[in-house]
């Protein structure tokens, strides 16, 4: 008998506004689209639509991820970063890292929805 072999289907990476990225993995909302845009990318890294009270767990899922593609970004210190400051902060670092960086989606074996299901609907 012979063994078949199983096409992977696999998202393609998709480029992302680095505020985006950054209210992920650094803390403060720099996200030139507030949290549309945090929603968009955390959506598009699980696969499905979030409701908004699922963001937060699901970026804290999604951080290490993000860090992972872009190591780069671990140093950034946004400690410093204020509702007045944030937009030169954040223009500071698109200096440094680029405008949009590519970001892949997290391995379906890696997402858990509440209480250790495997999709996030529904809660």
């Amino acid at each position: 008998m012979k063994k078949v072999k199983r096409e992977k289907t696999t998202r393609k990476a998709k480029k992302f506004h680095l505020g985006d990225i950054l209210s992920i993995t650094a803390g403060p909302l720099v996200s030139p689209r507030h949290m549309m845009g945090v929603a968009d990318i955390l959506s598009f890294m699980v696969g499905e639509s979030l409701f908004d009270c699922q963001l937060p767990r699901v970026a804290d899922e999604c951080r290490p991820y993000l860090l992972k593609q872009h190591p780069q970004l671990k140093k950034i210190d946004a400690s410093d970063v204020t509702k007045y400051n944030w937009q030169e902060w954040l223009d500071e670092q698109i200096e440094n890292y680029g405008e949009r960086l590519p970001v892949k989606p997290i391995p379906k074996r890696s997402q858990r929805g509440p209480r250790g299901q495997e999709s996030y609907s529904g809660t």
